[in-house]
């Protein structure tokens, strides 16, 4: 019976991301035939992992190690991450004030919360604590898949130019790569990610902070 509405479930996802996505000119497969694809690829997904545990210890072993001061940077990042689940915004500024940051500005749980491409973030920015001697650091923490609107934002992986042409020209430019291609949802969700917040963390930055940047995929 478990099985059976857990296939059910899938099912009925399966059918509210293509009609949020919009992928069904594109990708015309069924509601049903998207679900046996999903039970398929986590078949071969858990086997090839069953049968080599070791792989992706493997995989990465060829990367130098981590060290220390990087080491401990990264883990002071971690925290705000996970922030960005929280159940609001109020729950995210207690917990930020609790570790010496201020939310500064936010995206994710009223406006825009239903959108395609438009990801959930919080900006913080650390306040004056006494007795603390530390770089002054705004972390922009950005939320990964969340929600169906999310998993939207996901499956749109045809490639797409990345940067925009008009990013990498003239003397505004803040990239010199051209010539790449991304995930178009991907591609998509970093540009408004990048106008939604680029003024702000560059007047934060000329304001003598540290700029931090975590979340996930």
């Amino acid at each position: 019976l478990a099985t059976l509405v857990l296939r059910r479930e899938f099912v009925e996802a399966a059918e509210l991301l293509r009609r949020v996505a919009r992928v069904d000119a594109a990708w015309p497969l069924s509601a049903h035939e998207l679900t046996a694809a999903i039970y398929y690829l986590l078949a071969l997904r858990r086997g090839a992992r069953g049968s080599d545990p070791d792989a992706e210890k493997r995989q990465f072993s060829v990367f130098p190690s981590c060290d220390d001061p990087t080491l401990h940077d990264l883990r002071a990042a971690v925290p705000a991450a996970l922030w960005c689940y929280l159940e609001s915004p109020t729950a995210v500024e207690l917990v930020a004030r609790q570790q010496g940051y201020a939310l500064l500005f936010e995206n994710g749980w009223a406006r825009h919360r239903n959108a395609i491409a438009q990801p959930g973030f919080i900006c913080l920015a650390s306040r004056d604590v006494p007795g603390h001697t530390g770089p002054k650091k705004a972390i922009l923490a950005v939320r990964g898949t969340a929600s169906v609107h999310d998993v939207a934002t996901d499956v749109r992986a045809f490639p797409a130019p990345f940067p925009p042409q008009q990013d990498c020209e003239g003397s505004n430019a803040w990239t010199s790569v051209s010539g790449t291609f991304a995930f178009a949802g991907m591609a998509r969700a970093a540009q408004w990610l990048y106008d939604e917040t680029a003024a702000a963390l560059i007047a934060l930055a000329m304001g003598g902070f540290e700029i931090v940047l975590t979340g996930h995929s």
